[in-house]
């Protein structure tokens, strides 16, 4: 998803992180493909680490409509984005 947004993303064990700078294109290209996301979650990179920021977890697991899934990610990553900011995108195939 993040290829088809032409955004880039940072890869560490066991994630792909997005910019929050990089967010709206990326839910703007999940949008475009259908694709549904069940949570989102903020990390900071410390020294090539992710720490997570607990303020940044949105679960979204029981919204069952993708579009409404992806505006609550919008309201959301709008509301927590700062510098610094990586988030994780948990998909799901449309």
């Amino acid at each position: 998803m993040a290829q088809q947004a032409g955004v880039r993303c940072h890869l560490t064990t066991g994630a792909t992180l997005i910019p929050c700078r990089d967010a709206e294109p990326f839910l703007a290209a999940c949008l475009d493909s259908g694709v549904g996301i069940a949570g989102v979650e903020g990390f900071d990179l410390v020294n090539e680490s992710r720490r997570p920021d607990m303020g940044a977890i949105l679960d979204l697991s029981t919204v069952t409509d993708p579009a409404g899934a992806v505006e609550e990610a919008r309201r959301f990553v709008g509301s927590v984005c700062r510098p610094g900011l990586f988030l994780e995108f948990d998909l799901l195939a449309p």
